[in-house]
């Protein structure tokens, strides 16, 4: 009999977000089949992130969760969480799936 491990990869790592220096990752919030958005997030401290978007669609900006994402200039927007982050992954998710519900949510 032949055991056969499954390879546990991060989900940043499975959707070829991009890490250098570290604490600096770049990649696209992806929601199919809306579209994709680039991202980078930096690392603040051992279970601290902050997330950032370029672009996010309007439907993000003037929904519900249009105060949660703060511009930065240049059209890049911070993100904050009510709940922060518990990791890299959790994060990108999150973003995912409010993009995902502010577009579903458009009359």
């Amino acid at each position: 009999m032949v055991n056969i491990t499954r390879r546990f990869r991060p989900l940043w790592m499975e959707r070829r977000w991009q890490q250098r220096a570290g604490c600096y990752f770049f990649g696209w919030y992806r929601v199919p089949p809306y579209g994709a958005w680039q991202g980078r997030i930096i690392r603040r401290h051992a279970t601290r992130w902050s997330y950032f978007i370029c672009n996010p669609p309007e439907e993000v900006l003037s929904g519900p969760h249009g105060a949660c994402f703060l511009s930065k200039g240049n059209g890049v927007y911070e993100v904050h969480f009510s709940l922060r982050a518990t990791s890299l992954d959790d994060g990108i998710l999150a973003i995912e799936q409010t993009i995902r519900e502010s577009i579903e949510q458009q009359p």
